[in-house]
């Protein structure tokens, strides 16, 4: 199987930084986003240094932003409903990793699917350095989608995620098989509406489905379905107390 690459050298990473800062604050819902054009978008995507866009994909670009645009707004949205420590639009949009995360991936997977992956890439790589959550470009997320802390989820590229889902920090949606006859078939897990995935569970499969509804706990390891409206947990850990056999001092030298 041969596999085509663009001829690219390392300082298109820093390129792309300064473009997908520029996507970013374009964005983003005001008062942290800037009221900035459609075309200042393009012009940023132009910049990546791995080719320009066609004449058809300057003209679709810009109307397929505003719906990007309200897309981020439903996903700031859906921080400040959620979390009890947002302080509102401003504070998630200015300050929260997943939000950065998420709506970089809404213009990545607009990318994707309109033929500049690598493109498309590039942001999520951007994305990743600077949130370290790795959502690839190819997944399908619906609205309202929110990521509270972010650090090491992984989404990845055959995974379907409904609306209204809420991760924690080192979630996995990932694949049983890596090996490279599995590209192109659906290698990763389908999330449906309204679940919610606590810190460090891992959901693997492409044929796994965690129904409408469901809570998965932190901690758990799926790899096979779950009908709607269910609680995936582990079972309870026993806890042991012992007294310390050494007294706490009572003061430090530092």
């Amino acid at each position: 199987m041969t596999i085509n690459e663009p001829d690219l050298s390392f300082d298109v990473l820093a390129r792309s930084a300064t473009s997908a800062e520029t996507v970013l604050r374009a964005l983003l819902p005001r008062p942290v986003g800037a009221d900035l054009p459609s075309e200042v978008i393009v012009d940023a995507i132009d910049t990546l240094g791995v080719g320009l866009l066609t004449g058809s994909q300057r003209f679709d670009l810009p109307d397929a932003i505003p719906e990007i645009r309200h897309a981020i707004e439903l996903d700031v949205a859906a921080a400040v409903a959620i979390d009890p420590s947002c302080a509102g639009t401003a504070d998630a949009s200015l300050n929260y990793p997943g939000v950065h995360a998420v709506a970089v991936y809404r213009l990545a997977h607009w990318l994707w699917t309109n033929g500049l992956r690598t493109q498309a890439r590039l942001l999520a790589t951007y994305a990743r350095r600077t949130t370290s959550i790795d959502i690839h470009p190819g997944a399908s997320i619906g609205r309202s989608f929110f990521i509270d802390h972010g650090v090491g989820v992984v989404v990845g590229e055959t995974t379907h995620v409904g609306n209204h889902v809420t991760l924690y920090q080192g979630v996995t949606l990932g694949a049983l098989k890596v090996e490279r006859s599995t590209a192109g078939v659906k290698r990763h897990p389908t999330i449906e509406d309204y679940v919610t995935i606590y810190a460090n569970a891992t959901i693997l499969g492409g044929e796994t489905v965690i129904g409408a509804g469901c809570v998965i706990a932190a901690g758990v390891f799926v790899t096979d379905s779950v009908p709607a409206r269910h609680i995936v947990r582990n079972s309870k850990p026993t806890i042991e107390l012992r007294p310390r056999a050494k007294d706490l001092p009572l003061s430090f030298a530092i």
